[in-house]
């Protein structure tokens, strides 16, 4: 008898390249960022890869990016991003 997660666990494993961990608080810091300079309330699953992104700032610099948004249920986290983060060294503002 196999487990849940057995056939998804396989796909990702025989499709990525890698894959990166991110911290709560990253991701909690990626969800504001977001809602203060692109306008998008996103819940922690949304701004994961935004996130995950921010930990390789240095070897992203100059090529162009594409991080997937793609969530559900943003209210419910309101309550986590009442704080103000400020980008990384190189974004400015706009995101870029």
């Amino acid at each position: 008898m196999g487990a849940a997660f057995a056939l998804p666990q396989r796909i990702l494993c025989e499709q990525l390249d890698d894959f990166v961990l991110v911290e709560d608080e990253a991701i909690r810091q990626a969800m504001v960022w977001m809602i203060e300079h692109v306008h998008t309330l996103a819940e922690g699953a949304g701004a994961a890869p935004l996130a995950a992104a921010y930990q390789f700032c240095a070897s992203l610099s100059g090529v162009k990016t594409i991080v997937i948004c793609s969530s559900s249920s943003p209210l419910a986290r309101w309550s986590i991003c009442a704080r103000r983060w400020t980008p990384p060294n190189g974004l400015n503002e706009a995101g870029g």
